[in-house]
């Protein structure tokens, strides 16, 4: 069967137009949910590293040397809060 629209179509423009949008929308709603995300780990600190302890020795650190340390409980209620698993 052959298509019925071009690419001249202005419902085609139209419906790529509305992805277009549609995609943007959620990027921006990614950012704020990074923003928050970066909110909660300044409102739950966790324990200072301590840098005598040799690295391989140490609690696990999310991120790594230099990165701010969060409360372990806090990263399981931030996932869950928004729908993810507390493994994620």
């Amino acid at each position: 069967m052959a298509a019925t629209t071009t690419r001249g179509n202005t419902r085609d423009q139209q419906v790529i137009a509305a992805a277009r949008a549609t995609r943007d929308a959620m990027t921006g709603l990614e950012v704020e949910l990074l923003l928050q995300a970066v909110a909660w780990v300044e409102l739950h600190p966790g324990d200072e590293v301590d840098t005598s302890v040799e690295w391989g020795m140490r609690e696990l650190e999310i991120a790594g040397d230099g990165a701010p340390t969060i409360d372990e409980g806090a990263v399981a209620e931030f996932a869950l809060a928004i729908g993810h698993s507390t493994d994620s």
